[in-house]
């Protein structure tokens, strides 16, 4: 019984250190996606310009081609003018003429507003690339700190968990299940020792009469006011 209660507290040992561990790694994911939200949020938006951009210059090409369009009917139907021979034919010239006139002042006004925003756009986008590129220089120190902080973490609590498998393996199923039980039901904390003649989970004083059983360690002993497994160390002053 000596050698299960020396695997059990080993085992606790085991469990302290990968609480710890666990609690020390439990806010790095978030601090990292953090900052990839940061840079996420830049490359999304500058993606989003981009493709307004292109949209731009399509709709600029295509009011180009309106404006080409508009100006060939116009130098035809000023060319008609030297041909027709009736009032009512010049009148009706005109009136195409005028409005090719119209459709192009339209077509220039819109071609000069699309190529003012997309040159505000432009030096928009600029802007974000330069505010990325200084973002991925800043955080990338912190981002790379961050990542071998929890690999480490990681890394460290496999190490643990094998070092568990290696003790529970050494203890009876009763015995872990109990352990187990226990540890859920009190915050992870199973197995204490005596400190001062009490538990040294709940403090509450023990019979000098369970001390002594305690200590001949033949068998497993719970505190009967909390229910974890006690036992004795004499590296402590009990």
């Amino acid at each position: 019984m000596r050698e299960t209660l020396s695997m059990l507290t080993r085992l606790q040992e085991i469990d302290n250190t990968l609480d710890q561990l666990a609690h020390s790694k439990v806010d790095l994911p978030g601090e990292i996606e953090m900052l990839k939200g940061q840079v996420q949020e830049l490359e999304d938006g500058i993606a989003e310009g981009e493709t307004k951009l292109s949209e731009l210059e399509k709709e600029r090409r295509q009011e180009e081609l309106g404006l080409e369009m508009a100006q060939d009917k116009l130098k035809k139907y000023q060319q008609q003018l030297y041909r027709i021979k009736t009032n009512r034919e010049y009148d009706a010239i005109q009136a195409e003429i005028d409005a090719q006139k119209t459709k192009i002042s339209e077509y220039e006004e819109n071609i000069l507003d699309l190529m003012t925003t997309s040159e505000e756009l432009t030096e928009t986008l600029q802007q974000r690339r330069e505010e990325l590129d200084n973002l991925k220089a800043e955080n990338a120190p912190q981002w790379e700190r961050l990542e071998k902080e929890l690999s480490s973490i990681e890394d460290r609590m496999a190490i643990e968990r094998d070092e568990r498998k290696k003790v529970t393996v050494r203890l009876k199923r009763g015995v872990l299940a109990a352990y187990e039980r226990i540890r859920v039901g009190k915050s992870g904390q199973a197995i204490v020792p005596i400190r001062k003649r009490a538990c040294g989970g709940c403090f509450t004083t023990l019979p000098p009469q369970t001390i002594q059983e305690v200590r001949r360690t033949d068998r497993i002993i719970t505190c009967e006011n909390c229910g974890r497994i006690i036992y004795w160390d004499d590296n402590l002053k009990s």
